[in-house]
């Protein structure tokens, strides 16, 4: 699939694969999951000879399959297979993909990936249905692998119990095509070898997928799913930061060129809290050194995961940078003033503005004066930009009414998709 949007090109390929990986990194458990069961389809779509669109919807449904399981604890449930109930997150990653365009013809599939073939009304040849049960098949056999096993000492027992859910569990012609798929050592070693993802980065189905800044932002709902979603505190934190981000790029005189960027690297200056578990982001009290530790990492692993994208190198640093302070004592780099671009600025200030604001799990909202009181003295100690934030303070009803807006329409999607109970898209619907 090659699809090319005019102006600067951010391969959206890539920025999946990275999508992927951080969604994987909250539990040890869960390392390259996705990945490998994108893997497993991949390899069974060709043996099935579909055609190359047909196998690069398997593939992209594959790669974020549990993109509505909105929590480590979630995730995990559904891998140890404790979970009783899967339609929930089959239904919130339905419509996640349906958002964006050139994934929703994934869409059905992510919803269908955990119906048994006994539960499923249409035929097999029924559109999206046989990728369905393909995906099923590989999840199950991704999970069922011990990681702690060389896995060709348990390859033979892997084949035979998914030949035990043949007919119920899964079709008997599905399972048919995994049997003959893994009869070589070389489909084993390829799914746990460890430069799996270079592998498939550069040598599997999906490669040449790009798009423009202005287009990566159209996939707001589908990166806040990802990166706020996973609590009620932060369900609409990046809301409030981009709408902060996009009222001061323009109170600023940036260019439009310099505020599409920096919307979008407000939009994902969060991306890396997916891999802090759910018990620090959401911990009543103060958090212990241990703990602090653990959300320091957040900020590099934006970086990491953004800068290896091509064509989001620049909105990677300003992400990424987003908890440097002036005087060089921010994390995760510890860079200085004269390395912190204005758009890394107007980030930082952004994101203390809409954190002081928003009730937090150890504590409500600040009042407008004890923010401008913190934040003031925030400029004193050379943490904050003070042309940045006397600009905010000097609008800021205009700055807070806009961002209000914006938070209340996240918080509003934010318990919709939590609630979804049945197969209908409208509840997001623009």
């Amino acid at each position: 699939m090659k699809t090319r949007i005019s102006g600067k090109q951010i391969c959206m390929s890539d920025l999946m694969f990275s999508i992927s990986e951080a969604m994987d990194i909250a539990h040890h458990k869960l390392a390259l999951h996705q990945l490998r069961t994108a893997y497993i389809c991949w390899k069974m779509a060709e043996e099935a000879a579909l055609a190359p669109l047909q196998i690069e919807k398997l593939f992209l449904a594959a790669m974020l399959h549990d993109i509505g399981a909105f929590t480590a604890l979630e995730k995990i449930s559904h891998y140890e297979f404790e979970a009783e109930d899967c339609e929930p997150h089959c239904l919130r990653g339905e419509l996640i993909y349906s958002q964006v365009p050139w994934l929703a013809a994934s869409a059905r599939m992510v919803r269908l990936h955990h119906t048994p073939w006994c539960c499923c009304s249409e035929s097999i040849d029924a559109p999206d249905v046989m990728e369905a049960q393909m995906l099923m098949l590989a999840e199950i056999l991704e999970r069922e692998i011990d990681r702690d096993v060389y896995i060709l000492n348990q390859s033979s027992a892997l084949r035979e119990t998914i030949h035990s859910k043949a007919g119920k569990i899964i079709h008997i012609n599905v399972v048919e095509l995994f049997l003959r798929v893994s009869e070589s050592e070389v489909f084993w070693l390829e799914l746990t070898a460890p430069h799996l993802m270079t592998f498939l980065k550069y040598k599997g189905p999906v490669q040449h997928i790009y798009g423009d800044t202005a287009a990566a932002l159209k996939m707001e709902e589908f990166f806040t799913a990802i990166i706020d979603f996973r609590s009620k505190y932060t369900a609409s934190h990046t809301a409030g930061v981009s709408s902060c981000t996009t009222s001061l790029g323009a109170l600023l005189g940036l260019s439009e060129s310099e505020r599409v960027e920096l919307d979008l690297a407000a939009t994902l200056h969060d991306l890396g809290k997916i891999g802090v578990p759910n018990e620090i982001l959401e911990k009543p009290g103060k958090l212990t050194q241990q703990e602090f530790a653990m959300i320091k990492m957040h900020s590099y692993l934006t970086f990491t995961l953004l800068d290896s994208v091509r064509g989001l190198e620049e909105v990677a640093r300003i992400a990424g940078s987003h908890h440097e302070k002036l005087d060089g004592s921010g994390y995760p780099f510890r860079i200085e003033s004269d390395e912190i671009s204005t758009s890394s600025r107007i980030v930082a200030v952004s994101d203390v503005f809409t954190a002081l604001a928003e009730d937090r799990p150890y504590r409500a909202g600040l009042s407008p004066r004890e923010i401008k009181r913190i934040m003031k003295d925030m400029v004193t100690k050379q943490h904050l930009d003070g042309r940045i934030v006397d600009t905010l303070l000097s609008n800021v009803d205009e700055v807070v009414s806009a961002m209000k807006a914006r938070q209340e329409q996240w918080t509003e999607r934010y318990y919709s998709v939590l609630s979804m109970t049945n197969g209908s898209l409208s509840t997001l619907r623009h």
